[in-house]
């Protein structure tokens, strides 16, 4: 029986052979109030159950989890880390991951062990907790799941020591229009994003959006508004800048301020030091009192440095072409929605964009729409010139310097897509309406698809509606396809 190592795994408790010498060895032992909890676990895998339910169950029967773990609430990668470790039909695995040192960084990480044979075994068959069917049948069940059989893993992963947070154009500026958090990719082949709280019940927003369309949508979106309103703007831009330039003038004068203020805390010093000499026991508050007035001078210091380094800069005003081939770099770059034009998103957003659930007039339908606010004055004018710190504010309008822009992550289906302008085409001509055939020869469509687009135009007309898909506050009470999602 082998001394424990590495964190306690559920459904074991660990005890001190010797308890008069903390230093002897702890072994692991069967919690055994916790044996059928995790036979159950596992049956319920091996019957096909997804992780997410089994998730659920753990966390209502109060399953402890790693000693190292940071929540108490179960998830379902935490179900298939307990699935798939040996340790419940009584072995033991060690060095499946060893450290190696990254000589770039001087750090150490966690990498797979490149050779299996110096993987070691060892058997432990008084932890045993399910036998080897029921545990091998678990395993099978979830790799049956599996649409990638032979996935590429470590080194060889195109995304190996690329952060998380920036595998994706959109790592850091899309989120959910409900709860605020992030939008997370899922799936293995066409993929998707869905609110990250939405799996945890921690959002109702259940809707999603197929990645590429998404990527595609966004790209286009916003290269369009850069590009239309960027000749509209480019002359309030200029101006915008100009204002915004550090000239030597107001140099001197923010100098100035910054002498009257040091002369001001001198004398405060001047004093202080005064008081000490006249008096054998100053008072206490003269020590704080002095070390504020220290850190204050320290602190001019380093604003005179830092005016002294912006007037030894050139300055210049940058032209109108030089801002016109700014905006049209940047649409090209966020069109390519490739890693890089995340920097850009992330400059000329004014606040992360918004995934809107919208349902579909008539319909349980509900899906996604992107809402964003581009700032494209402050993107022209950044790094262009170097900012005042005043609280003078703008004299023209914000709302000119800025472009509201919202896109549909789906496509509609013909009746929503085409309702406004089949009854557009039906009341044209009040006096000879067109036939179904006519409506539907005008839409390129079937009658029938006419018949559902005309129909649906005139009950948008009824409620003073222009646009099928309808934003919504609240959960819906019957939503398409929101059932729970099957995990692998």
């Amino acid at each position: 029986m082998g001394a424990a190592m590495g964190p306690l795994r559920p459904g074991y408790e660990r005890y001190q052979s010797n308890p008069e010498n903390h230093k002897d060895p702890k072994y692991d032992r069967i919690d055994q109030k916790w044996v059928e909890t995790i036979r159950t676990a596992f049956q319920m895998v091996a019957d096909d159950l997804p992780l997410d339910a089994l998730a659920r169950y753990l966390t209502e029967q109060g399953l402890p989890k790693n000693s190292n773990a940071e929540i108490e609430d179960w998830s379902d990668r935490n179900v298939l880390t307990m699935i798939r470790c040996p340790i419940y039909r009584g072995e033991e695995k060690y060095r499946v991951r060893i450290s190696r040192k990254r000589h770039t960084t001087g750090r150490s990480e966690l990498i797979r062990n490149p050779n299996p044979q110096k993987i070691l075994t060892r058997k432990m068959p008084h932890l045993r907790i399910v036998e080897d069917w029921l545990w091998y049948q678990a395993n099978r069940a979830i790799d049956e799941r599996s649409s990638n059989k032979d996935p590429v893993i470590g080194i060889d992963h195109p995304l190996y020591r690329i952060p998380r947070n920036s595998r994706s154009p959109l790592s850091n500026v899309f989120v959910c229009g409900i709860c605020g958090r992030k939008m997370y990719m899922e799936g293995r082949n066409e993929g998707g994003f869905r609110c990250s709280a939405s799996r945890r019940d921690g959002c109702w927003n259940r809707a999603t959006a197929l990645r590429d369309f998404t990527y595609r949508q966004i790209g286009v979106g916003i290269s369009e508004a850069i590009l239309r309103s960027s000749e509209s703007i480019l002359d309030p831009l200029t101006d915008y800048t100009e204002r915004l330039l550090l000239t030597p003038k107001n140099i001197e004068q923010l100098r100035t301020q910054l002498n009257r203020r040091r002369t001001e805390l001198k004398r405060q010093q001047n004093n202080l030091l005064k008081l000490v000499m006249d008096n054998d026991d100053p008072p206490a508050f003269v020590a704080e009192k002095a070390r504020e007035i220290q850190s204050q001078l320290d602190e001019l210091k380093f604003d005179e440095e830092r005016l002294q380094s912006q007037l030894s800069q050139a300055r210049s005003t940058p032209t109108r072409d030089e801002i016109a081939a700014k905006f049209l770099e940047a649409a090209e770059q966020v069109l390519s929605m490739d890693r890089t034009a995340g920097d850009v998103l992330e400059r000329i957003l004014k606040e992360p964009i918004r995934a809107v659930p919208c349902q579909q007039l008539g319909s349980n339908k509900v899906v996604l729409r992107a809402e964003m606010t581009l700032q494209l004055v402050k993107f022209g004018g950044q790094g262009l010139a170097l900012q005042l710190p005043s609280e003078e504010e703008l004299t023209a309008d914000p709302e000119v310097y800025e472009e509201k822009v919202t896109v549909d992550l789906f496509e509609a289906s013909s009746a929503p897509a085409n309702a406004m302008l089949a009854l557009e085409y039906y009341d044209h001509d009040p006096d000879h309406r067109p036939t179904l055939e006519e409506i539907g020869a005008h839409l390129g469509t079937s009658k029938r698809g006419a018949h559902l687009a005309l129909k649906m135009g005139k009950e948008l007309q009824e409620r003073g509606l222009t646009d099928p898909f309808i934003p919504l506050t609240k959960a819906p009470e019957n939503a398409s396809r929101w059932r729970p999602k099957q995990t692998a």
